[in-house]
């Protein structure tokens, strides 16, 4: 299959999943809304008053971090599973393990798509000025990049060590502690070095600053986001490449 044909397959399985579960359930899609709504308000109602009284624009700085660590360990948790979606390859007879990647990703993004709109609603009430909002497009490239990256690294690793699962699974619980989400980590040292080797940490405060407070990133964010992005895209494309066959033999 040609480059753009990998593409189509992959957004067409993609759409199959969520009209799956749109039919399973009443409320549809709307249920992949509802989530991230409740977290994003049982936060704010409990630490609004705390430490989020000396964040400009609380609502959004919870908001934007809740969705991008939401679209990051939704997808990475699928993608350890995608095998369980290897019907699909009975269906689609040139799609591989890596369309199956590709899809999960892109029926995340879908999802995030929905959380984009209710971001903006809530911006144009508390914000005067959005224009720095057509910088999303761009920024959600680069996460993707990142997020692929990531997620083909992750699933690679799970295929030679399972342990990389139940690993996966506490250290996603733990990221919604140590990624400040809804918390500043601006004095606080030990979180600070702690974050410095947390990939998702840049991208989070890369989009915070450019789409929330409108200025421009420091240099460890702007550079530590471009970097980590294209070494994780290069690393989960290489490490996918050389263990294609194996997936091939035992698909």
């Amino acid at each position: 299959m040609t480059f753009l044909d990998n593409r189509v397959v992959s957004a067409r399985i993609a759409f199959q999943e969520l009209q799956k579960f749109s039919d399973k359930n009443k409320l549809g899609l709307l249920w992949y809304i509802l989530e991230p709504l409740v977290i994003f308000v049982a936060l704010l109602l409990v630490f609004h008053g705390r430490v989020g009284q000396n964040i400009p624009i609380y609502p959004l700085y919870l908001l934007m971090g809740i969705m991008l660590l939401r679209l990051f360990l939704n997808t990475t948790r699928e993608v350890l599973n995608v095998r369980d979606k290897s019907y699909f390859l009975k269906e689609h007879k040139k799609a591989t393990l890596h369309t199956l990647i590709e899809s999960t990703i892109i029926k995340n993004l879908f999802i995030h798509a929905g959380e984009v709109l209710i971001f903006i609603v809530i911006a144009g009430y508390l914000m005067h000025n959005l224009v720095l909002f057509i910088a999303y497009l761009p920024l959600l490239a680069l996460f993707t990049l990142f997020l692929y990256g990531f997620s083909t690294t992750l699933f690679v690793l799970y295929q030679f060590i399972k342990d990389v699962s139940p690993a996966w699974q506490i250290a996603s619980r733990a990221l919604w502690f140590i990624t400040p989400v809804f918390y500043q980590i601006t004095n606080n040292p030990l979180l600070k070095t702690v974050n410095s080797f947390n990939p998702i940490y840049y991208l989070v405060e890369l989009f915070r600053d450019i789409l929330i407070y409108q200025r421009m990133p420091e240099f460890s964010i702007l550079f530590g986001s471009l970097l980590l992005s294209i070494v994780f895209f290069a690393l989960g494309s290489i490490a996918y490449k050389l263990s294609e066959r194996k997936f091939l033999i035992s698909t």
